[in-house]
């Protein structure tokens, strides 16, 4: 599946004529108070297709007097350079502050660019993942700039890449990036970008993220990012395969409690659906033991199929409701059971 970018192309199209226009009417802003734009570069592969290429940029134009006559996407140009020759480039998405000062962008290769490059076989395998001959770029855009064009670059050296080319890596390490600049920008811009738990974009986040990397939610379709989907927009409205289907995972109406599992399994490395799975067992004991105590095998068996129809829709939902019955019944047992022994309940 190919994931072009519209403003991709937008951004080719102003630099061409740009330079096909030199005795053209041009009207400049003021260059930035900062020359280092380029703050932070990230490289990741095998995302939505093997051998594509995905670079994150996290970049500083600084103003402060924020331009008015200009949004970021019109003066700026974010470009993706292999050995000095362009392969790729960007507009920089103007969410806040008409996308000066602090922001993301991005610049998506497919596998078929990725091999024009010369940095993959046919197939998709990378020449060398980690390439030492890529260099990320921003300059002013030469339509509105008038004298001396602004511009910064860095090269995208070996600990910007992710640590393999397996398409599982680079999906938990995008996704790990994306809260990261999340917090970052949302610090910056004064706004949560992040849902207190369970670890998800925040409805802003959600709103600019997406924008700033097209198709950035099918590139983590097998991961939660978000808790559900923005019902609102900024305008450009994202193209078509920029967001996943309903049905996929990052849509999935996550509780509260089923949040917590997987913010403790990023918190520690545990498996959500092990410590699920434990604690359930925990309750199976409890419930089914104390009603055999009490009725003896047949409430072993009663309880045990009441475990099942609670279990059941519980794994299917991870809801609240299952969970909150099942703590309830184990909770009401427990009690009984403990008023049992205690000589306090006569049965």
């Amino acid at each position: 599946m190919k994931h072009k970018s519209v403003r991709s192309l937008v951004a080719a199209l102003l630099a061409v004529i740009g330079t096909l226009l030199p005795f053209s009417a041009v009207y400049a802003i003021d260059a930035p108070e900062n020359s280092d734009f380029v703050q932070d570069v990230d490289a990741f592969t095998h995302l939505l297709e093997k051998g594509d290429l995905l670079v994150i940029t996290d970049y500083r134009l600084q103003y402060s007097t924020i331009p008015t006559d200009y949004q970021s996407q019109d003066a700026f140009i974010l470009q993706l350079l292999n050995s000095g020759d362009i392969v790729g480039s960007n507009t920089l998405y103007p969410y806040n502050e008409n996308g000066y000062n602090y922001g993301v962008g991005s610049v998506y290769l497919d596998a078929d660019e990725t091999n024009k490059a010369g940095l993959t076989d046919t197939s998709g395998n990378w020449t060398a993942w980690g390439p030492d001959t890529l260099t990320t770029r921003i300059v002013g855009n030469p339509v509105v700039w008038t004298s001396a064009v602004p511009s910064d670059q860095r090269s995208i050296i070996s600990g910007d890449f992710t640590t393999a080319e397996t398409g599982s890596v680079n999906e938990n390490a995008l996704r790990t990036k994306i809260l990261e600049i999340a917090d970052n920008l949302g610090a910056r811009w004064g706004v949560d970008m992040i849902a207190e738990d369970p670890d998800v974009l925040s409805g802003i986040g959600a709103r600019y993220l997406p924008l700033a990397i097209p198709a950035l939610f099918d590139m983590v379709s097998n991961l939660t990012l978000i808790s559900t989907e923005p019902t609102t927009y900024p305008t450009p409205v994202p193209s078509l395969g920029a967001f996943a289907t309903a049905s996929e995972d990052q849509y999935a109406d996550v509780t509260w409690i089923d949040g917590a599992f997987n913010s403790f399994e990023a918190d520690t490395g545990i498996p959500a659906g092990a410590l699920k799975g434990l604690v359930i067992t925990i309750l199976s004991i409890i419930i089914i033991g104390f009603a055999a105590y009490h009725l003896g095998n047949l409430g072993a068996l009663v309880s045990f199929a009441g475990l099942t129809a609670v279990g059941l829709p519980l794994f299917v939902s991870q809801g609240f409701v299952p969970w909150a019955i099942g703590i309830f019944v184990a909770a009401m047992v427990s009690v009984l059971g403990f008023l049992k022994l205690s000589g306090r309940l006569e049965t």
